[in-house]
């Protein structure tokens, strides 16, 4: 729903945690001058919509460690390989806002949760991650998602982990099925 007053819009649709923040290109989309409030899944939803009809890039690779804590797990040793096999690859890494992460020549970086984080989503041709996709994320036909995982070789994961979950929600495996519809490559750490 939205509340208007003269030129300044209240946004929240969903029960999900919010936060405050300036969008220009909403405000531009509704013609407001001031967001006061805009909840997480409506600015997820509005951004991947925005660009969910953009080309996907061949030879971009999206790649994700912790939802943005910096170089490190399995994605990058696989970008590592990448980097020394010199493929002509756009690599974009996630980060979180604010962070200062470094990174190897060859890598950008693209800040979580910002508008043009979900253009990255969008029209990259290949996912590399080791956490889920948020929610509102869905992978088109033509994007590969390799899943690495995170931790130890003999890890219980999703479906697995259902009876050793201790207090896990509802909506945590409902998320992680979501999740792994998705997913064209699980990297497995047991021999």
């Amino acid at each position: 729903k939205a509340i208007k007053e003269p030129h300044v819009v209240s946004i929240s649709i969903s029960t999900f945690s919010g936060h405050f923040v300036e969008i220009d290109k909403v405000l531009q989309y509704w013609k407001f001058e001031q967001v006061v409030y805009i909840d997480d899944w409506f600015f997820e939803e509005y951004c991947y919509k925005k660009y969910d009809e953009l080309p996907i890039v061949p030879n971009k690779i999206l790649v994700e460690n912790f939802h943005g804590l910096g170089y490190g797990d399995n994605p990058k040793y696989i970008v590592e390989e990448l980097l020394k096999s010199n493929v002509n690859m756009d690599i974009v890494w996630i980060v979180k806002p604010g962070t200062s992460y470094s990174f190897p020549e060859g890598i950008r970086t693209v800040e979580i949760n910002s508008e043009e984080f979900y253009k990255e989503v969008s029209t990259s041709a290949i996912w590399l991650s080791n956490v889920r996709k948020h929610r509102n994320i869905m992978k088109r036909n033509e994007q590969f998602y390799i899943q690495t995982w995170h931790g130890f070789p003999f890890k219980r994961i999703e479906k697995d982990a259902e009876e050793s979950a201790g207090g896990a929600s509802a909506l945590y495996f409902d998320e992680g099925k979501r999740d792994s519809k998705m997913i064209n490559l699980l990297l497995s750490n047991s021999t």
